[in-house]
């Protein structure tokens, strides 16, 4: 028994990957699943994502005080490949959760965090499929019912 733990430490510190003895959603976390539940979580992916947003979006936001809105809008925040990227982060999110559960006392702002960056996510996934974009000019005091398209 000591001798299997110490040959796991080894293993966990030559390769730098490390499983946990818990059982996860009835499963346990070696093998092929954990191995890619633990490299979809991973802090050092979530970083990697989230500069990559950061570095999209700063070219977005200079894109549209050239070229306006509409033009950022299409080739930016509504691209294939900025749609591929938010959904990368929210699989990110979605395994960090998965790996970690089930959740102590210590963990719950932990998971309260990553579930609401699932909500905003998930949330901006139905405004873009589903939301209508308008705008409704009015001065004050004056009511109106309808908006522009």
């Amino acid at each position: 028994m000591v001798r299997g733990k110490a040959i796991r430490a080894l293993l966990c510190w030559l390769s730098g990957v490390c499983f946990p003895s818990h059982v996860l959603l009835g499963l346990r976390t070696v093998g092929k699943t954990g191995l890619l539940l633990r490299g979809l979580g991973s802090p050092w992916l979530a970083v990697l994502l989230l500069m990559l947003l950061l570095v999209a979006m700063a070219g977005a936001t200079a894109y549209e005080s050239m070229h306006g809105t509409e033009r950022a809008l299409a080739e930016f925040y509504k691209a294939r490949w900025f749609q591929l990227l938010l959904a990368l982060f929210g699989l990110n999110v979605l395994a960090a959760l998965v790996v970690r559960f089930p959740f102590n006392r210590r963990q719950i702002g932990f998971a309260i965090t990553h579930v609401s960056l699932l909500v905003i996510l998930i949330g901006s996934w139905v405004t873009e499929r589903w939301g209508i974009d308008g705008q409704l000019s009015m001065r004050e005091g004056q009511a109106s019912s309808v908006y522009q398209v």
